[in-house]
């Protein structure tokens, strides 16, 4: 499942860049194209009467009831399966926040690659279920059609780089309190979430024509 649907997000990567008349497909990544859709059509989950769209959303709902069974097999607490749902929600949001406050690019309607890896350490007893550490990498490539790329106080569109690409990595902590802790109600804590890193690493070229946006001049 998880190999089908790696293959269905190459798949829309690139038809995504082959539509782009500024970039457009090498010899090589036009083959791999086609041997993806034989691929598509004969693999064994039997979903090629969908449409590509269609496939992609059966294959997200079955990897996403996957991934929930296997967090509660990790995490037999409540709470903490809680506060881990929460995390893989909102940890996007809350680490762009931090990039921001850095004057990190912005991004919109720009293809991503995700790829989150979890463990767990053992905390002492009298704690809950232990801690999990989560690592998110993303790599953002230039903006689709209508995309833009923020940096500083000024916005670009994809027209004005010849070439752009940015990582963002984030490390977040899920927790879990000591059960004799309590919060200002008086009432026992159990998990939370912390943000332990935030980092960026982006490289643009602009386009001859283009000035540097004030802020880094």
């Amino acid at each position: 499942m998880l190999e089908y649907a790696q293959e269905l997000s190459r798949l829309e990567q690139l038809k995504l860049k082959r539509a782009d008349p500024q970039i457009g497909l090498t010899s090589g990544e036009s083959n791999e194209l086609k041997q993806l859709r034989k691929l598509e059509k004969a693999h064994p989950l039997g979903l090629s009467h969908l449409t590509e769209a269609d496939q992609k959303l059966v294959v997200q709902e079955r990897l996403n009831v996957a991934m929930v069974e296997g967090i509660k097999r990790a995490f037999p607490n409540v709470d903490m399966q809680r506060q881990v749902f929460l995390t893989l929600v909102h940890w996007d949001n809350a680490t762009q926040v931090a990039i921001r406050g850095d004057g990190g690019p912005q991004f919109s309607n720009a293809p991503r690659e995700l790829c989150i890896s979890i463990h767990t350490e053992n905390l002492p007893a009298k704690c809950l279920e232990g801690a999990a550490y989560f690592k998110f990498h993303s790599e953002h490539g230039l903006p689709g059609k209508d995309g833009t790329v923020q940096i500083g106080r000024t916005e670009f569109r994809r027209n004005e780089f010849d070439a752009g690409e940015m990582t963002r990595t984030a490390i977040w902590e899920v927790t879990a309190h000591p059960m004799d802790v309590a919060d200002q109600s008086g009432k026992a804590t159990a998990s939370e979430a912390k943000l332990w890193s935030a980092s960026y690493d982006a490289s643009f070229l602009l386009k001859k024509k283009t000035s540097p946006p004030p802020s880094l001049v």
